[in-house]
């Protein structure tokens, strides 16, 4: 028998063997939900994306965290938590929420303005985005130390901004110029 291109039988057998090997592969990989990883997290049914609408408030964000926490959704109360979060901050003239922006801006931000709580707010940062965007499982335990680290961060700039007696802006004029929105 005369194959085409001058390939051996034992060529098409080889190349016959990486296809199944490849569609194998493909397959364990689908039925594992690997490639769910690296869907979009706003593709998540159930998650509160208010786009266009008018902004929340933090009191919101908190209540729709403990609600999604009590349904044990706890990675899509991490969202919620953060943006009240940063909803606390700009609340207390501390940052300016700019649709857009986003967590690596606002980390940089806190880092650059308020070096104090960098480290903590990097922490729950970090929690975040790997709850969030790297779709970590999360649960009670996440929840309650993002929870307690939030705290501690507003907690600290609070006193901070409450100390300043001479009224004046300061920090926030440095932040006219970013852009960004978490989650």
């Amino acid at each position: 028998m005369h194959l085409p291109y001058g390939f051996s039988w034992q060529s098409y057998l080889a190349l016959a063997v990486l296809a199944a090997l490849a569609a194998w592969t493909v397959y364990t990989l689908l039925r594992r939900g690997a490639f769910g990883r690296l869907r979009h997290p706003r593709a998540t049914p159930g998650v509160v994306v208010v786009e266009g609408a008018d902004v929340l408030s933090p009191l919101h964000w908190r209540q729709e965290a403990d609600r999604l926490a009590g349904q044990g959704r706890h990675r899509e109360a991490l969202r919620c938590r953060y943006r009240a979060l940063v909803g606390d901050l700009a609340t207390g003239g501390l940052l300016e929420e700019v649709p857009g922006r986003t967590t690596g801006d606002y980390e940089r931000l806190v880092r650059a303005l308020f070096p104090e709580v960098a480290g903590r707010f990097s922490a729950i940062t970090d929690l975040f985005e790997r709850c969030w965007y790297g779709q970590e499982a999360a649960g009670p335990a996440e929840d309650d130390a993002f929870r307690e680290v939030a705290e501690a961060v507003t907690g600290t700039l609070e006193r901070r901004h409450s100390r300043r007696a001479d009224g004046s802006r300061g920090n926030l004029d440095l932040l006219a110029g970013a852009g960004g929105n978490p989650g």
